[in-house]
């Protein structure tokens, strides 16, 4: 009898191993996984793409932490922290902020669903370009918002280069960066100085006093490889910021845009031509498919 059971126990262990092996499914270099383990891999790996890095402590997700453009260091490793574009605080008022954003590269896109550009911007900081290089995950999510209903998505394109400086009061602007080995000049593309908006050029002058005049510094970077995505240059502007929580609604962020901008009539502050024509953007903070509280911000570009 004893035998008898054993043969059952083990009949039983080879069935239920079976079962477990008909579910498994091919997943990286040979390796089996579970359904299980491969979901958990994939939105892990889509958590950390768009900025949700779990291994955060509770005061690092703190908003006023997250949303310092100046306390933020660029590792070079990939499971680091996101780092967002370098600002500085230049004002700070009950209802709003004001920010001096150095020059920094951005790949952007004109999109209808956030999901289009979410995927094809990660998809561009995570190799897919011309040289394959990969960029550390970045904050925030850009979102401009045209008055006759364009919409352009961007992610800051960090590089050392190009990383807040801690040790210093205001954070340093990017400078130009040498291409890759792998990297072909028909790979690269450059994006002059001299091309930039007045106000971007004059910042970003202030901040390279070593280069000659007559003499455009550009920053070497890889071209996308999908169509519609391409290189710009953000930043070299002084902005009035509000942070609201929620998500990113038409509604919520018309509100906020009225509140902000009757607080900026209220202290004398002018807007620039466009964001006084209705032209807005959103900063989204976190992961892209958060379901607990989110932080955001709107901002208005101020005229110089």
């Amino acid at each position: 009898m004893q035998s008898i059971r054993r043969c059952h126990v083990s009949e039983a262990v080879n069935n239920s191993s079976a079962r477990q092996s008909a579910f498994r499914i091919p997943c990286g270099r040979g390796r089996r996984w579970s359904p299980l383990q491969a979901n958990s891999s994939f939105f892990s790996g889509i958590n950390r793409l768009l900025g949700n890095n779990r291994d955060q402590t509770k005061e690092g997700n703190k908003p006023d932490q997250r949303l310092s453009g100046n306390t933020t260091q660029l590792t070079g490793e990939r499971n680091a922290g996101p780092v967002s574009p370098p600002f500085t605080v230049i004002h700070k008022a009950k209802d709003y902020t004001l920010r001096l954003y150095d020059v920094y590269p951005v790949v952007e896109m004109e999109y209808v669903r956030r999901e289009e550009g979410y995927a094809a911007l990660g998809a561009y900081i995570d190799g897919a370009n011309e040289a394959g290089r990969r960029f550390p995950h970045t904050q925030p999510v850009i979102m401009c918002y045209q008055p006759d209903g364009r919409k352009v998505m961007q992610m800051y394109l960090a590089t050392p280069a190009a990383a807040p400086d801690t040790a210093s009061a205001a954070a340093a602007a990017p400078e130009a960066t040498p291409p890759s080995a792998s990297s072909s000049p028909s790979e690269a593309v450059p994006v002059p100085v001299a091309d930039l908006p007045p106000a971007a050029a004059s910042a970003s002058a202030r901040h390279q006093p070593q280069q000659q005049q007559g003499q455009a510094p550009q920053l070497q970077l890889p071209a996308p490889r999908e169509a519609g995505v391409r290189l710009g240059v953000g930043g070299g502007e002084v902005v009035a910021v509000a942070a609201f929580e929620g998500f990113i609604t038409p509604t919520a962020a018309e509100a906020v845009r009225g509140r902000l901008v009757a607080a900026l009539e209220r202290d004398g502050i002018p807007l620039a031509p466009a964001d006084a024509g209705g032209r807005f953007r959103c900063l989204q903070y976190g992961a892209v498919y958060q379901l607990g509280p989110r932080v955001n911000e709107l901002v208005l570009q101020l005229r110089a």
